[in-house]
């Protein structure tokens, strides 16, 4: 994304302003959110799936 003109980007979206310490220019780094946070959902299922299972023979089932 520039950052000139009209944004129709929606979204999650972390956004961090650097600078280095002999720059003058500040630089932008955008990270998208959303596939981080279906990640995290799906992680966080499997989870509470894992936990909620007893293993048999060492192996848990799902």
């Amino acid at each position: 994304m520039s950052g000139i003109g009209k944004k129709n980007k929606k979204g999650e979206y972390h956004i961090i302003n650097y600078k280095f310490s002999e720059a003058e220019e500040v630089k932008v780094i955008i990270f998208d959110m959303k596939k981080f946070l279906d990640a995290k959902k799906n992680a966080t299922a499997l989870t509470n799936n894992i936990v909620e299972k007893e293993p048999v023979n060492g192996v848990i089932e799902l």
